[in-house]
Parts: C-alpha cells; structure tokens; sequence
C-alpha cells in the first residue's frame, strides 16, 4: 500500500477525533520509523505506555513470540 491507501485506510476507521498527519508509518525499530515511502524518522514519543522501549524490542518481540506460541498450543 502506498501513504495515501494507508490513510485513506486508516481515516475510514477512525472516530476523527485526533488530528492526523499526512503520514504512514509501517515500520519501527529502535527509535527509527520509516514511512511507507521509504523515508526514514526518529521517535521522539518515548514515554507513552512501553513506546520507552523503542519500537521491536528484541526483549519485548521474544516475549509476544512465547505468548503467542503458549496461546497456539
């Protein structure tokens, strides 16, 4: 999907009660984000919930794999 079917996307489910900004992102890791153009940003939300941990925590990814495989059994 390009930016624009992502937030069309999005804006379809959404109650509208946040302003969005014309941006997609689709991956994390660390304090890096990129967009679905390619384009790379630094997270500077840290703080909010375990957003602190930084985006695909190899310590918070083991864990939702063991739960998930513990849950399929």
């Amino acid at each position: 999907m390009n930016t624009q079917q992502i937030i069309d996307t999005e804006s379809a489910h959404t109650s509208g009660v946040y302003p969005k900004r014309p941006l997609a992102i689709v991956r994390g890791e660390g304090a890096h984000l990129w967009d679905a153009d390619g384009r790379m940003y630094i997270d500077c939300v840290g703080g909010q919930g375990a957003a602190n941990l930084g985006h695909a925590h190899p310590a918070v990814v083991a864990a939702d794999e063991l739960s998930r495989n513990l849950l399929q059994r």
